[in-house]
């Protein structure tokens, strides 16, 4: 909560660069958006970063340092009502692209597939 980058108004990529990273591995849509934003600052990615694909990790490890994660806003806005985490004030020119689910036409979803499924698409 006390992350020196909470005390600015406005938060530049640069600035970013001086703390720290925890970035989702490899291959996660989350992490593919991180890398195009690195991509284009022309920045090459943090060194020494954590890699972790665990919400619960990351949100650990940035409440007991100074490290900086991405996590849904929805998981670090309860955080942050708590005191626990604060949000650095920073919007990220790239954004995860819409995902659906794949259902064979063959085999009619249990009862409960389809309500999974029903709430994923749930846009409420």
């Amino acid at each position: 909560v006390n992350h020196p980058l909470t005390r600015r108004k406005r938060i530049t990529f640069d600035a970013l660069q001086a703390y720290p990273w925890i970035l989702q591995p490899h291959g996660s849509p989350m992490r593919d958006v991180l890398e195009q934003e690195f991509r284009a600052h022309d920045t090459p990615l943090p060194k020494g970063l954590i890699e972790s694909a665990s919400i619960l990790t990351t949100t650990n490890l940035a409440m007991k340092s100074d490290m900086l994660g991405v996590i849904p806003d929805s998981v670090a806005s309860r955080y942050a009502r708590h005191g626990l985490l604060a949000i650095i004030p920073y919007q990220l020119q790239h954004t995860l692209t819409a995902f659906g689910s794949i259902i064979p036409k063959d085999r009619p979803l249990s009862a409960p597939a389809r309500h999974f499924v029903d709430l994923l698409h749930d846009t409420e």
